[in-house]
């Protein structure tokens, strides 16, 4: 019996430092459970505090690299649900010294990517109904922003402030469902640069096409790609200029 009780003791004791070890394992990759929870708290409130906007949080992570969680977020009147990332960051003073952690956001990207996206489809209905094109999206250059910047003293249909648009080059980043070109894409395209051109946008442009398997099913087509800088574009003018620039990888 006395046996039989040690072993209950013994057990255990043994265990301990397994588990602990184990959870000391799962906070460094993955977080604090109080923490992830505590962001999503506090992203509530400060895009409530900084644009006026009321956001659902919808997720957390931890960047376990840089030791800083981020909680995802989303703008309640958005029907798409584009998830807005804000960023519990180390900062640092003029002197390059820690001054503790504060909350920056990237709402602007959000904004004014879904902002030119909706533009341009209204621009250009024919381009981004071609059945050549797969997906279409915007990528923004941007930096987070914390509390006190980023934010304009203009406020959307629903009362929110606007953030201020990021000064960076935008990238329409397209994805063709063929690994063709087609003269009726390029033609289309080219309506597009010309417009864009006559426009204080800088826009990068990155075309590519889809590579398939041969029917050997052992070497894989080249995919062609089509990239243009948007100080480049003032060389193109005709459907011939931008087969020049097609590459295959």
């Amino acid at each position: 019996m006395r046996k039989i009780k040690l072993k209950y003791i013994v057990i255990p004791l043994i265990l301990i430092p397994f588990v602990l070890a184990a959870a000391y394992f799962c906070s460094e990759f993955y977080g604090l459970p109080w923490e992830h929870a505590a962001v999503k708290k506090e992203a509530v409130q400060y895009m409530k505090k900084k644009y006026n906007l009321d956001v659902v949080a919808s997720g957390s992570s931890f960047n376990f690299k840089f030791d800083y969680y981020t909680a995802k977020v989303y703008n309640v009147n958005d029907g798409e649900k584009n998830i807005i990332r804000v960023e519990k960051q180390r900062f640092y003073d003029e002197q390059n010294q820690a001054s503790g952690k504060r909350l920056e956001d990237n709402y602007s990207e959000i904004y004014w990517g879904k902002k030119k996206m909706d533009e341009l489809q209204a621009k250009f209905p024919t381009f981004f109904k071609l059945d050549d094109i797969e997906t279409v999206r915007i990528d923004t250059d941007f930096l987070t922003t914390p509390l006190e910047k980023g934010v304009s003293s203009d406020k959307d249909e629903q009362g929110a402030f606007i953030p201020i648009s990021s000064v960076y080059s935008n990238m329409l980043d397209i994805k063709l469902n063929t690994n063709e070109f087609s003269d009726e894409l390029l033609q289309e395209l080219l309506l597009v640069i010309r417009e864009i051109r006559n426009t204080q946008l800088k826009v990068d442009f990155i075309i590519r096409g889809t590579g398939k398997v041969s029917d050997s099913d052992t070497t894989a087509v080249k995919i062609k790609i089509l990239g243009l800088k948007s100080e480049n574009i003032m060389n193109i003018n005709s459907v011939e200029d931008l087969k020049r620039e097609i590459v295959e990888y």
